[in-house]
């Protein structure tokens, strides 16, 4: 009996001690998991501060918003950032805080809000608005049920914390629920990360993403009702299912851009002067040719304000109707020369509102006074620092010109290292065609002489282009210039001039000095140089002639691409034969 008692005295202190063992393991994971545990506004700190402080915590496709103050509350209701809107919303709302103006562009209206007025402008027309703009500690805010209208933004609050979550339009949603009595949601995707808090069994999150960690374990990223942002395992989520928000357009204008048929053949034409719309060479007509591009427009270098600079000619313009030509005069930011100190002309004037909006006013007088069909936008000066400018400009001006039935063209280099902040495909999202320089591949600025346009460099200026514009919409520069690259050689170096020539002027150049003209497969261009002595110096001139052959070659590329058409520089400079090639390719 004694030995009995003695048996069941160990057996109970075995499991006294494994009991006891069990305890401290459970107490020392209790311990484990509490160290781990972070109290979510001292993890956030300042970002989750509703409690501590006066900012509203935004979240946003499972992120916290960096931004201060992007959403606030006033007397009259909640209000959005212009900044929060420009980097989550809508990337081309423009803010002029020198004007205290925010303009809202699309493809058919132009929006202007004054901060503070309880009306604003859509293209010509003058509309209510019930709340208006505000500027709080130097930033501009739209009011929250102006936001919902043009963008179908929607917020949701979570109070526990003063979380708004922004919720974009047509932005689709995973809900699930958790699976377990015991998942952690921590803040980082790691099974020994901080804690943020216990989620109970069949809470309801939203799934926001997939993640996988070191150990190959995968996470998703959720939020829960509270809008707490973390990670939980994968296997410990259920019933996942998408939630479709259906995405509304925004309400525009129906208004439908002229439409034209066949391909666009586009003559540049160099006017200096309002007598010489009236040449004889301008009455005459070429085959094949749709549009005529007169260079019209430059801006007052004297005043900068954006004033235009206008030497057009009715005549000129009925002559071309007359003979099925459209006009789409050309505005250029070139200077003239004839004025001291004027430096970059576009960025004194694209930066600012009042003087865009004066550019639009005059083009948009022109265009009813002379019955013009479109304009041509040369601005060849557009530098990085006002690109946005630059392309804010062409959204005003373009929804105005398409209310009217005008095609807009604009004209942009090839993409190359120096120009690729040129946002060609944002320029073509409002414009009707965009007229590519394919050309100038050597200048005066080159290394080493070469032809205006080879082979090479035409495929790869389109083949770039393809890559940022929709085919139909470019049209391929063709040159009807030759380079003539002259070498003198003087005692100590060797000074290299350009002179220009016409087609068959650059030819008989050197023709007429006995030079040979040798076809080269891979340019694309007949070769030809000629020496002389001038002036006791020794004098070598070459050249890549511009001929009928190597424009057959570029109209192949055209051809090949299947484009919207061709932009030819310039008029007067063509061998008259040319007409026919090029009616036979665009036909």
């Amino acid at each position: 009996m004694r030995r009995k008692n003695k048996i069941i005295l160990y057996l109970m202190l075995v499991v006294l001690i494994l009991v006891s063992g069990l305890l401290v393991v459970i107490k020392y994971k209790a311990i484990q998991i509490e160290k781990r545990v972070v109290d979510v506004r001292i993890y956030y700190k300042d970002k989750y501060n509703k409690k501590l402080g006066k900012e509203t915590v935004v979240t946003i496709d499972g992120e916290v918003v960096e931004e201060k103050n992007a959403i606030i509350e006033m007397e009259d209701g909640k209000y959005i950032s212009v900044q929060f809107i420009k980097k989550y919303v809508d990337k081309y709302i423009y803010e002029d805080k020198e004007r205290n103006k925010v303009i809202i562009t699309d493809s058919n209206t132009v929006s202007i809000y004054d901060i503070g007025e309880e009306v604003y402008k859509v293209n010509d027309s003058t509309l209510n608005l019930n709340i208006p703009l505000r500027v709080e500690n130097d930033k501009a805010y739209l009011p929250y049920s102006l936001v919902k209208n043009l963008y179908n933004v929607k917020l949701e609050e979570l109070n526990k914390y003063g979380i708004i979550e922004v919720i974009l339009n047509g932005k689709e949603k995973t809900v699930g629920e958790i699976a377990g009595k015991k998942t952690y949601l921590t803040y980082n995707p790691d099974k020994k990360g901080k804690i943020a808090i216990l989620l109970k069994k069949g809470e309801k999150i939203k799934v926001l993403s997939t993640i996988e960690d070191v150990d190959r374990i995968q996470y998703r990223k959720v939020m829960n009702k509270d809008g707490i942002l973390g990670y939980v395992r994968e296997k410990d989520i259920i019933n996942k299912k998408i939630i479709k928000n259906e995405k509304k357009k925004r309400e525009e204008k129906n208004i439908e851009q002229r439409k034209i048929e066949g391909k666009i053949v586009l003559l540049w034409d160099q006017v200096f002067n309002t007598t010489a719309n009236n040449l004889k060479s301008r009455r005459k007509t070429h085959e094949g040719v749709t549009v005529l591009s007169p260079t019209w427009f430059t801006f007052n270098e004297n005043t900068l304000d954006g004033e235009l600079v206008n030497i057009s000619g009715k005549e000129y313009v009925d002559f071309a109707h007359a003979n099925g030509y459209e006009v789409w005069p050309l505005l250029t930011d070139i200077p003239s020369g004839k004025v001291d100190g004027v430096g970059n002309i576009a960025s004194k004037i694209l930066p600012y509102t009042e003087k865009r909006e004066y550019i639009i006013e005059q083009i948009m007088r022109y265009i009813e006074i002379y019955d013009l069909d479109g304009i041509n936008m040369d601005l060849e000066f557009v530098n990085e620092d006002i690109i946005d400018d630059y392309i804010q400009f062409l959204r005003e001006l373009y929804p105005k010109m398409k209310e009217k039935g005008k095609i807009l063209s604009v004209d942009v280099y090839t993409p190359s290292p120096w120009s690729m902040y040129y946002k060609r495909d944002e320029i073509a999202e409002t414009a009707d065609y965009i007229a590519v320089m394919t050309y100038d591949e050597y200048t005066g600025g080159s290394t080493n002489s070469g032809p205006v346009a080879s082979r090479g460099f035409v495929e790869k200026g389109v083949l770039d282009m393809l890559d940022e514009v929709p085919k139909e919409k470019i049209l391929m520069g063709i040159p009807f210039y030759t380079r003539v690259w002259r070498f003198e050689q003087l005692k100590n170096e060797t000074k290299r001039t350009i002179t220009n020539f016409g087609m068959n002027s650059g030819k008989d150049f050197f023709t007429s000095r006995g030079g040979e003209l040798v076809w080269d497969e891979e340019t694309g261009y007949f070769y030809s140089e000629v020496a002389d002595v001038e002036y006791g110096n020794i004098v070598r001139y070459e050249a890549w002639l511009e001929t009928i052959r190597s424009i057959n070659i570029k109209l192949g590329i055209f051809k090949e691409n299947d484009l919207g058409g061709i932009a030819l520089w310039k008029r007067g400079l063509e061998d008259e034969d040319v007409w026919e090639t090029i009616r036979s390719a665009v036909d």
